[in-house]
């Protein structure tokens, strides 16, 4: 499968997904020139992304802040409540495609593992990639854990994206 977008999440609070972000944002702008960056949803306590904040001012600074995301985390759980997630969903594609067409790749970073339940955040970041048709990758933090632990948590983590139908 070819793909011109790549979504990043963390599966646990502080898995580092920052620095993956920046890691792949080096690659991709290296090699492709024209990068974008897409926050599916944001925080809505701060008055700017950090995240967004950082990649657009390094990687891609002609990027619009609002551009940048799609909808802030308190309109994603009253869309939710309401019963209104293929809308919120159908308008995600919809900005990930306009930025598709200025940009030869761009990168999408899930939520933060704190915006909601994190079981929740890590089921609505699978599902708001494979609608995106984004292939996934999931960051996990290997702190205190042993290599075999890290093992079984890579295993788990690649069988719940596959039932989940991302790539």
């Amino acid at each position: 499968m070819q793909s011109n977008t790549l979504y990043i999440a963390s599966l646990e609070p502080e898995a580092g997904k920052l620095v993956v972000t920046m890691g792949f944002m080096e690659l991709l702008t290296r090699s492709m020139g024209n990068v974008g960056f897409f926050r599916p949803v944001i925080d809505t306590d701060r008055a700017v992304d950090p995240d967004i904040d950082l990649i657009r001012g390094r990687y891609c600074p002609s990027m619009t802040y609002e551009e940048s995301y799609g909808f802030e985390a308190s309109e994603v759980k009253t869309f939710v409540a309401e019963g209104r997630i293929n809308f919120f969903l159908e308008e995600l594609i919809k900005r990930l495609n306009n930025l598709k067409e200025r940009y030869d790749f761009v990168l999408c970073q899930g939520l933060n593992s704190t915006s909601f339940l994190s079981a929740f955040d890590q089921d609505i970041n699978m599902e708001i990639a494979k609608n995106l048709g984004c292939p996934f990758i999931g960051v996990l933090n290997g702190v205190n854990q042993t290599p075999r632990d890290i093992a079984k948590e890579i295993k788990i983590t690649e069988d719940t994206i596959k039932e989940s139908g991302c790539a």
